[in-house]
């Protein structure tokens, strides 16, 4: 993606944000400075240090197994390349749970526990529960 910047726009940001940096003085009633994230209760501000930022994302979703193709390809377009772009080791875990009251039958067993083999999955099975 692309993202476009007039430069004198860009500038006065900069000069704004400057100006807020060399002025911390926090508001008594808010506990936060300016152009700063609310300090959480129980915690002491640092003049001058930046906040923490997040180091780890965890997420679930459930598809649709009728559109599973295109909503697994929006979750890596929308969620997971973001992530890798930022440099992020990311790791995609995909648990499939099936049911049926018929019962599988054998040729359905066979296949797809051949198949889970051959795409090595790390745990896999048929229960009778």
């Amino acid at each position: 993606s692309t993202l476009l910047v007039r430069p004198e726009v860009a500038i006065a940001q900069l000069r704004a944000d400057e100006e807020a940096a060399s002025r911390p003085a926090a508001d008594a009633t808010t506990n936060v400075a300016p152009n700063t994230a609310p300090v959480p209760a129980g915690t002491v501000a640092t003049p001058g240090a930046s906040p923490a930022r997040p180091r780890r994302f965890h997420g679930s979703i459930v598809l649709r197994s009728e559109r599973l193709s295109l909503e697994f390809g929006r979750v890596v377009q929308e969620v997971v390349q973001h992530l890798a772009d930022s440099t992020a080791t990311v790791e995609v875990t995909v648990e499939i749970s099936a049911d049926t009251s018929d019962g599988f039958d054998e040729a359905v067993i066979r296949t797809v526990t051949e198949n889970a083999r051959t795409l090595h999955f790390t745990d896999q099975g048929f229960e009778q529960e």
